[in-house]
């Protein structure tokens, strides 16, 4: 498959962190799975040159916000090459984010759609689409490494949002590494956490997966909600 670099804008060391991302082949069941998907293709999507590559992090490099996913969706962000772009996820959460004032456009759907994003910087915990959804132990150290690198530039970030207990669990252990500390902390819908002084506070939802969404299990009026809370705590901690 042919090679991707990254074309976002993000500056500085938060750009090279994207490019070393793009260019990321550790995890061989990963590589194989990505670039098979490319090459398949669903039927739907026959017409898309697919992205095949790691998804690099996009939004606001001086947000507040930081919104952690579990990894790019196999015909959603794995396809378009934009985290949570193309999919039904992608639309769950943008219209979320939009009713919430965090985004221009109701929907995510193709790079060149105008979507920006407003005091909101997104990642993953998985940079490429593992079978199944479901990354083994080794391919979730391999990705943290970069969740760690942009912890360290991204200075400006006062809450952090994690969609679902994988986003949650990588985005706990990145800190521990940070701040050389442990977290007994446990994963809950709704819930928030106070980690410590030195660290944002954290918040808790299902990840807007269709197995979620379809059910009723996460809705949008939760996620909404959750995004209103966050909303309030920055105004409460604005200087």
């Amino acid at each position: 498959m042919s090679s991707r670099t990254y074309e976002g804008n993000l500056p500085g060391k938060l750009g090279l962190i994207q490019h070393r991302i793009v260019k990321c082949r550790v995890c061989t069941r990963l590589v194989e799975h990505r670039e098979k998907i490319s090459m398949t293709k669903r039927a739907f999507f026959e017409h898309c040159d697919y992205w095949g590559a790691p998804v690099p992090s996009n939004g606001d490099p001086k947000a507040r916000v930081l919104i952690i996913g579990l990894a790019p969706g196999a015909h959603g962000a794995n396809r378009t090459g934009r985290m949570f772009t193309g999919d039904p996820s992608a639309t769950f959460l943008t219209s979320a984010l939009y009713r919430t004032g965090f985004a221009t456009l109701p929907d995510s759907s193709h790079i060149g759609d105008g979507l920006s994003l407003k005091d909101v910087f997104i990642t993953s915990a998985l940079h490429c689409v593992p079978p199944q959804d479901k990354a083994v132990m080794l391919e979730q150290n391999n990705c943290r490494d970069f969740l760690i690198q942009e912890l360290h530039q991204l200075r400006g970030i006062k809450a952090v949002l994690a969609l679902g207990k994988v986003a949650f669990d990588n985005y706990v252990k990145a800190v521990s590494v940070i701040h050389n500390e442990s977290y007994n902390l446990k994963f809950g819908h709704n819930l928030s956490f106070d980690m410590s002084p030195k660290t944002p506070m954290l918040f808790c939802s299902y990840h807007p997966s269709p197995r979620n969404t379809y059910t009723k299990r996460l809705d949008a009026k939760d996620l909404d909600a959750i995004l209103f809370r966050i909303k309030d705590f920055l105004l409460k901690t604005s200087d």
